[in-house]
């Protein structure tokens, strides 16, 4: 797929980081409220964009987008929306997470694949 025809945002429109004392500061997951924060703002980037197709990475997009207690694992595969745009889940292609369990890095491309699929269909395939 030609990079131009993605549009990648996030979730939080800053780096949650946790500071520690003499050593370099870690990226962490953001809290709720920190996603509460942003959601108007990624709300009016779908909007806007109007993504045929949206790729939620990872947990912190997977229960944003899907609701309170969506999990990675059993929100993978087809028949999810967000209104009425398509909604893929998978796991965050971080080293971390692709590292975590054996198999994951399949299982990405796999829901990679779908969303490829769902992008392929007619227009009228998709409502």
């Amino acid at each position: 797929m030609d990079r131009k025809a993605a549009y990648i945002t996030n979730v939080v429109k800053c780096r949650p980081i946790t500071l520690h004392e003499d050593q370099p500061p870690t990226n962490r997951a953001p809290t709720p409220g920190e996603v509460v924060e942003c959601w108007e703002y990624l709300e009016s980037q779908i909007t806007l964009v109007r993504p045929r197709v949206i790729v939620a990475l990872g947990i912190t997009a997977v229960a944003r987008l899907l609701g309170p207690g969506a999990q990675v694992g059993t929100s993978r595969g087809p028949g999810h929306l967000h209104g009425s745009i398509p909604v893929v889940a998978t796991y965050h292609p971080s080293p971390s997470s692709l590292n975590r369990r054996a198999g994951r890095r399949e299982m990405v491309l796999e829901d990679l694949a779908l969303a490829k699929r769902l992008l392929d269909a007619p227009d009228e395939a998709l409502l």
